[in-house]
Order: C-alpha cells, then structure tokens, then sequence
C-alpha cells in the first residue's frame, strides 16, 4: 500500500472514531448495581445488507464496551482468509479485515459473550451481524443436538464442523467453512446457509484449534451427508464418541531410579492385556491406567535381554515389537527404595457385610511366585471353633498373578471371618505376606432393597447395566439372559438408572464409532425414569426397549 493511500486510511479511522465516539472520560459511579447489558445503536454494514464490499465492520452501543477474548468468541461463517484487526474505542468497536471478503457470500459473525460493558461486564448477548457480498442472502439453516450417547448427557461446548461435501476439507485436517458452537444443552444451529450437500461433524475442541483430534476428542457424525435443498433441516441427531481407531504405541522402555531389578514399559495410552517372552523368562504386571508396565527381574540378568512384546488395548487391537530391557543392578540414590509386598482384601458386593455365597478379591502390590492357600481360613461365627479352608474350585488367578478372586458358599448367622496367615505368600522379589484378618457380618435384608426390571426387546445381543447417582455400574448382565425378568437384590438406598448396550458386534462391551468408516456407536438405550430406592424396598418396572 502506497504512503497516501496509508494516510487516507488512517484519516478515515480517526474521523470515524471521532464522529462516532462518546466525549464521557469514564463510567457512572455510586448508586444501584449496573445489571443491563450495553445496546446496540448502530450497525455497518446494517444487518441484512446486500452487495457490501467493504473490509470493516463497525459496532456502536449505547454505552462504554469493553472486548473479552473476542478472537475466541467471536465466530464468522463462513471462515475467513487472512486476519482481521480489533479496534475498540469508548463506545465504538471496529473490525479491519485484510482480505476482502468473498463474491456472492452471506457472511454471519455471531459475537457469542465477547463484548461487554466497562463497569460491571454486562454481556452483549445474541449479537450477530449477516450480509452478502452479493445480491441476495442465503437462508436456508441446520440445526441438531449432540449427546454423548453411553452417559446420555449433552455434549456441551463442542465445535460444530461444516463443509460442501464436494470441497477438499477434511475434519482431522483442516478448519471448518462453517462453523459454530454447542450450547449447554448440546442444542446448535447454522443459518443463513445456501442450498447443497454439506458434511457435518461435531467433536469437542480440546485444543481451541477447530481441527478434531481423533485419538482424544469426541466426535459425532451423521451416516450420510446433509443435502439442503428448499427446506430446514432442524432435527438432526449425532452421538459422540472418542474415535480413535489406532493401536497403542509403545513409548519407552525404562530402568527404575528408585529400585534395583525393576524396568518399566510406557505406552501411549491404556492396554488390557500384555504377554512378555524373554529367555530367561520375567515377571510383569500391569498399573492400574494400563499405561505403565512394571517388569520384575527375577532371574537377575543384568545384560541387556531381549524381549518380545504382545500388548492388546480395548480395542482389541495388538502391538507386537521387539525390545531390549537393561535392568539396573545398583541405585545411586542414597536411600535407595525396597517396597514391600502389600495385600488387601476386597468385599466385591455393594454395601456392608456379605451374604452366604460372596466374593472376595485379594489384591497385590507385585507378582506372587509362591503361595500356600491352606493359610487362607475361614470361620463362619466367633465362637465357631471349626476353620474351613478353601478349595481348588473356589478360587481363580489372573495372568499376572496380582490378583486372587475367591467364590465361596459358607452358611453363617452373624459373621464370617477371614484367616490369611504370615507367609501365606511369596513374592517374585523374594519377600512374604503378613498376617491378616478381615470380619465381614452378615447382610441385613432390611438394609437393602430390591428392585424386579421385566424388559422386552427384540435385540438378539444386549448388556444390561444398573448405575447409581454416580454413573457407576452397580450390576450388569450380557446376553444370553438367563430371564427376561431380571431381580436386583441386596441393593443399597439410592437413586439408580438402567441402561441397555445393543452389542452389535457380540464383543460384550460397548463400542465408540469410526467417523472414517462413518460407523455409528453402538445403541445405547436408556430407561426413561430414575429408580429411588429405599432401604426395606422392592420396586417392579417395565423397559420396552425399542
């Protein structure tokens, strides 16, 4: 831009400012707390208008306004190329745009919360600004709700992506042409839109990019496109889900710099299942968050040792990668760790005290090589002088032998006890179990109440699950239902919802979408009304599931 034409343009924005601005120095003090939003008095381009070629956009209120995180706030559909500038003066906002706008496009700016007054930061609400470059404005909108389908709650806050199914965008690539927000209820809505096939996705925008992550944001995504033609669409429906398709990554394999005769394995995020073949072979288990796996140097080789890894995440997807893993033989820290082989006993029913068949988890800190489950005891009543001991068929291992699940049938009156002796077990590091003992009384059926769910379906494959006001299963159920009629008991007071997983798949475990394959989450009904339940209760509902 030449010099003259610099200073033309800077003349015009002063007079503008000074034809347009307020001669107040600062706002109104003392007297009742301002709780009304700034208005609107003036408007360039005027809503609605035809034929604008302009590059700015001027806003006039009817009091000092303020800016607040506008770039964020404000959305323009379609997008832009290039930047605009923000100008705000007293009771004047101004936006300079670098680049004209498109031929023969209506434009939306949709200002969201941010502009406000000066004082007390009264937003500007419901303040949109549409024109056309051309001779006519588009008219046609989309509208729609979101949900996040297996917690049946609305997917709030999330970007709305819009294109021409024919354009080259891609939603894990590129920003959205049009675009828009989300509101609480998960409700949202395009306007001023012309006729054609759009794809539309929506997903939650974790990073403020407008461009779907895929292997940590939720998305939802409509079978086929949207084909606008005369008439609204105002109905749609799309279910979001985190869509990541991909097998985990194995990171990093780590020496511990705490413990000698330790290494870790790092993935990039949670497998279900690992199998480790070394030669010598070692122990391993895996953390909690299925990130970290813990490896045991229990043949005590401290060259480096070749390892062939098989880790398999929800998905059911399988890594399969050869690695070295050095352990470390000293540790220069001056109190080096030793952890201690821990156990802890779990009650696997909801609520206090167990009934006569129950199930017991025992829970340990690292591997288990040895064990002598005669030292497990059980004496059903106090003054009982007989000890049962547990059986080869009442107890169950799982792979890594970190874990002890026992089921067990003993009839008792009061309370039953559990005998775990001192050195009961042995770790693969060499160190024993205490001594534990663990009272549990008997169930009170008053304590509890009961609730009977007569259900009707015609899905061949259903999981049927019982939540508390916390969303936490409490009881589930998978096909093949033993009974249509389905008895919860021994349920503590609460407020629960059922829910009904159609497994398409038969894989017994609910399934997100593929936005690629452009495959839907698998169903997920819900019953219509919370069950309140109380102690001493039994309740009978009926679930059509349709």
């Amino acid at each position: 831009m030449s010099f003259p034409a610099i200073l033309l343009n800077s003349i015009a924005i002063f007079l503008m400012f000074f034809l347009w601005g307020c001669a107040n120095p600062k706002g109104i003090t003392g007297g009742a707390k301002d709780t009304l939003a700034p208005k609107v008095t003036k408007i360039l381009p005027a809503n609605k208008t035809t034929n604008y070629t302009g590059k700015v956009i001027i806003l006039e209120f009817s009091e000092w306004v303020k800016i607040n995180n506008l770039q964020k706030e404000l959305i323009i559909t379609p997008s832009i190329t290039g930047n605009y500038k923000v100008i705000d003066s007293k009771k004047t906002i101004v936006l300079e745009f670098e680049k004209p706008f498109n031929p023969n496009t209506t434009y939306t700016l949709n200002f969201g919360k941010g502009i406000g007054d000066v004082t007390e930061n009264n937003t500007v609400k419901d303040l949109k600004v549409v024109f056309s470059t051309g001779d006519k404005l588009d008219s046609l909108q989309i509208a729609g709700n979101a949900v996040y389908p297996l917690e049946n709650t609305p997917a709030s806050e999330c970007t709305v992506w819009l294109a021409l199914a024919d354009d080259t965008l891609k939603v894990d690539k590129h920003r959205p042409y049009y675009t828009t927000q989300t509101d609480k209820n998960g409700n949202f809505k395009l306007q001023n839109l012309k006729a054609g096939k759009y794809s539309l996705y929506v997903f939650k925008d974790n990073n403020n990019n407008n461009i779907l992550n895929p292997e940590q944001e939720a998305i939802g995504f409509l079978t086929t496109d949207v084909e606008l033609s005369s008439k609204n669409i105002d109905s749609l429906k799309l279910l979001l889900s985190v869509s990541d398709k991909k097998a985990s990554k194995l990171l990093r394999i780590r020496p511990s710099n705490s413990q000698v005769d330790r290494a870790f394995i790092d993935f990039n995020k949670g497998i279900s299942n690992i199998k480790i073949e070394s030669e010598p072979k070692i122990a391993y288990q895996v953390s909690n968050n299925g990130k970290e796996v813990v490896l045991f140097n229990t043949p005590k080789v401290y060259d480096s040792l070749s390892l062939k890894i098989i880790a398999t995440d929800s998905l059911d997807n399988i890594t399969e990668i050869e690695k070295k893993v050095l352990f470390p033989k000293e540790i220069k820290s001056s109190k080096p760790k030793k952890e201690q082989l821990k156990v802890q006993i779990f009650n696997k029913s909801e609520g206090e005290g167990v009934n006569n068949t129950f199930i017991l988890e025992l829970l340990f800190s690292k591997p288990i090589a040895n064990e002598d489950l005669k030292k497990i005891r059980f004496q059903k009543d106090k003054d009982s002088i007989t000890f049962i001991e547990l059986q080869a068929n009442e107890y169950r291992w799982d792979e890594y032998k970190t874990k002890l699940s026992i089921e067990k049938t003993i009839k008792f009156k009061e309370e039953l006890r559990v005998f775990v002796d001192s050195m009961a077990f042995e770790s693969v590091e060499k160190d024993f179990s205490g001594k534990l003992l663990q009272k549990y009384p008997i169930k009170n059926p008053i304590r509890f109440g009961t609730i009977k769910l007569d259900l009707e379906t015609k899905e061949p494959n259903i999981i049927v699950e019982l939540l508390d006001d916390k969303s936490k299963i409490v009881r589930q159920l998978k096909s093949p239902l033993k009974s249509k009629s389905i008895v919860w008991d021994y349920l503590m007071a609460n407020t629960y919802v059922v829910r009904v997983i159609v497994d398409s798949n038969k894989n017994g475990k609910w399934d997100a979408g593929d936005f690629e394959k452009r495959q839907q989450p698998e169903k997920v009904i819900y019953y219509t009304k919370k069950i309140p339940l109380r102690e001493n209760w039994e309740i009978t509902e009926k679930f059509i599931v349709e």
